[in-house]
């Protein structure tokens, strides 16, 4: 069962939140911003469940929604880095573009939205080795060889990934998600105006498996 809170001007405090939120549960604590995960594990709200190896070695606490995803998906997945992702991109269009190079420089140019739109599919479950590109987004391409691109582009992508054998945050959080959504009964989401696709699948997920 999914229920909304709503608050203004003022956060509530600890006491309010263990009160009518928490209730005495076990529970897990997302927060949208970093600012605000920091505020909530000064307010000791954090729970012990949720506290990771960082990049150096160190233990803490993660609230921060992306970073306690990343740290759940790790546990099962080998993640690929934002950097090695780059470079099969880059690889990606030089395959594609088979030596014309005004197409190569083309897709170059748009590196930074053809990346993203990558990431994007990803959280969305979208393989295109595997499904069409549905509907509502071919009609948001101006030009229908760019489908054909991205189609080729994000096969290479992937069958890189594949050799590696990594996977995409994005890959992987929806997969982990699938298969559990949260350690606990309770999860807490504090902070979100609106909700990501990611966002969105975990709510879809908990809610199946009668998390609250």
């Amino acid at each position: 069962m999914l229920t909304l809170y709503t608050y203004e001007n003022q956060r509530p405090d600890r006491e309010i939140i263990e009160k009518y939120i928490i209730k005495g549960l076990k529970y897990t604590y997302l927060t949208a911003t970093a600012a605000l995960a920091t505020q909530r594990e000064k307010d000791k709200l954090i729970p012990d469940e949720q506290r990771f190896t960082d990049v150096d070695g160190q233990e803490r606490k993660y609230a921060l929604f992306g970073d306690v995803l990343r740290a759940w998906a790790k546990e099962e997945f080998s993640l690929s880095s934002r950097g090695d992702e780059k470079t099969m991109l880059f690889r990606a269009m030089d395959e594609v573009s088979k030596g014309n190079t005004q197409l190569r420089d083309l897709l170059r140019h748009d590196f930074s939205s053809w990346i993203r739109i990558l990431y994007d599919l990803a959280a969305e479950g979208i393989d295109l080795r595997k499904t069409q590109l549905p509907q509502e987004k071919r009609d948001q391409l101006v030009n229908p060889l760019i489908e054909t691109h991205l189609k080729n582009i994000q096969s290479f992508f992937y069958n890189s990934l594949d050799k590696e054998g990594k996977q995409l945050f994005e890959s992987a959080v929806r997969e982990y998600l699938s298969l559990k959504p949260a350690p606990t009964d309770l999860v807490i989401m504090e902070g979100f105006t609106f909700l990501t696709e990611l966002q969105v699948w975990l709510l879809q997920n908990c809610e199946k498996r009668g998390r609250k």
